[in-house]
């Protein structure tokens, strides 16, 4: 059992707690509602069309404030900012942001942490997207977790362990599909059609090229059956590796899980472990978070080099960051 009682009240961590906790809110938003709702309905109809993200030229959950407006006002709310400074000071960048949509009775997220750098160690990469300008244990990024909808214990909220953040542990590469990030490809995909048209347009696995999973394969095969199919998705992967925290007991920390409104936010620090359990329930549970780092952290470091792919496997030669407080400090990067 987890040693916890907040589950069951609205108890709201103020700023000031953030650096106890590792984590603050849930904070009601200054934004209108109409905004948020305009937001959610893009959501879905991202999901459910797999659009092409015009940055990236492939289905992508990333960055989509970059391209809706109404995403990107919910993080320029003033009551937010006004948290952040709190925490972070005055000049910050919103660099990143991504969109978790957990359908009905879909599974959960493990329990993980990131200690800085975004490099990918998720799926097996190690390519940095932030370099602090300080100390390499100072805190330089923050992360801003939006519920789209209102969501109840059993629609999957976010949940943390109280002060994790002080601690870093250990993780080991596995093959993706046991690591703690493996969110089952083929749920709610019906026919062969279907999971082959997501693999050769990217959209069936986050993060992970699928593209040429079907290039050995004759895809207009009568005997290629649902089950064939699925086989060469996951044979495609099968190399592919994938994280998974060790030493981490739920049971020794106090976790905090609770009901949130349509438009709440919470602000945490990644390296607070933290994660969500199954959507058991009979509703969408949707949500967007963004991460915001001091406007003198160099982001995306590889740009300078050439090297455009993320750790994400995204090509970000077309991204840019958003000003959210305060000066620009880092010169190098784009706007």
């Amino acid at each position: 059992m987890y040693k916890t009682e907040v589950e069951k009240t609205n108890k709201v961590y103020q700023a000031g707690d953030f650096w106890k906790n590792g984590f603050a809110g849930p904070f009601p938003s200054g934004v209108k509602e109409a905004v948020v709702d305009e937001t959610a309905t893009f959501v879905q109809h991202l999901i459910a069309n797999k659009l092409e993200h015009p940055l990236y030229g492939r289905y992508s959950v990333r960055d989509w404030h970059l391209e809706q407006q109404s995403m990107l006002a919910l993080f320029q709310d003033k009551g937010l900012i006004r948290r952040l400074n709190q925490i972070m000071g005055e000049d910050l960048v919103l660099w990143r942001s991504k969109i978790f949509n957990k359908p009905p009775q879909s599974g959960g997220i493990d329990w993980h942490q990131e200690w800085g750098a975004f490099n990918g160690e998720e799926i097996g990469n190690d390519i940095p997207a932030l370099v602090h300008s300080g100390n390499g244990d100072d805190l330089w990024d923050v992360t801003v977790w939006v519920a789209l909808a209102d969501v109840t214990l059993d629609m999957s909220p976010i949940r943390f362990a109280r002060g994790t953040h002080k601690k870093r542990f250990p993780i080991e590469m596995v093959p993706l599909v046991e690591s703690g990030f493996f969110v089952d490809p083929f749920f709610e995909i019906t026919t062969k059609e279907e999971l082959i048209r997501r693999a050769l347009t990217n959209s069936l696995i986050d993060d992970i090229n699928t593209s040429k999973a079907f290039t050995a394969a004759d895809i207009h095969d009568p005997e290629m059956s649902l089950n064939k199919a699925k086989a060469i998705a996951y044979q495609h992967v099968q190399d592919a590796k994938g994280a998974v925290t060790r030493g981490f007991q739920a049971e020794e920390y106090e976790i905090v899980c609770q009901e949130v409104k349509k438009g709440d936010y919470w602000i945490f620090s990644e390296r607070t472990m933290h994660g969500s359990g199954p959507n058991t329930s009979s509703k969408t549970r949707p949500a967007v978070n963004a991460r915001i780092t001091k406007s003198d952290t160099l982001i995306y470091p590889g740009r300078l080099n050439g090297e455009y792919i993320d750790g994400s496997n995204l090509d970000i030669s077309k991204h840019r960051n958003v000003l959210l407080s305060g000066a620009n400090r880092e010169d190098r990067n784009v706007f």
